[in-house]
């Protein structure tokens, strides 16, 4: 397919192409992280659901990185429109409300520091996890994220609120 093909299906130009995958990205993104944590039966499995999906997505997709990319060069850049720059706030505090849900089922109150802290360990998967490509290093490394931000959320919290 040849650029002026693309740019008829998008009349605005490389804006609104750009405004279209981060709108197909989240999308995808929010639907299957829904979806993985379905199954959870307490909190506990929620929370390891919803780490295990994000660090999953961050290894295995590499629009994953490109996103956050264009999240950050956009706070610098400012191209895309406040609308869309509003939609992407929105979908990325749905997604923080629901890591802080599972915390304060768990007992925990997660503050925005710590929330910010266990999101960019699993944004920078791809630089610290040394995955091998494996499905068995990959549940490997999904356990031990799991681990670790329980134990941020233990650090970053103080104690439990809920006895």
């Amino acid at each position: 397919m040849k650029a002026p093909s693309i740019y008829s299906s998008f009349p605005q130009g490389k804006d609104e192409i750009v405004a279209e995958s981060l709108r197909w990205f989240t999308h995808t993104f929010a639907r299957d992280l829904l979806a993985s944590a379905e199954e959870a039966n307490s909190p506990e499995e929620y929370w390891a659901a919803l780490v295990r999906f994000h660090l999953a997505q961050q290894l295995q997709r590499p629009e994953a990185d490109l996103w956050d990319l264009l999240v950050a060069t956009d706070k610098v850049a400012r191209f895309l429109t406040d609308e869309v720059r509003d939609e992407v706030g929105l979908w990325m505090g749905l997604h923080a409300d629901m890591y802080a849900a599972a915390a304060e089922e768990m007992g925990y109150e997660l503050p925005v520091r710590t929330t910010k802290v266990i999101f960019t360990l699993l944004d920078g998967a791809g630089r610290w996890a040394g995955w091998s490509g494996s499905d068995h290093d990959l549940a490997e490394l999904l356990d031990h994220t799991v681990a670790l931000t329980r134990s941020i959320l233990e650090v970053g919290t103080g104690s439990r609120t809920l006895a």
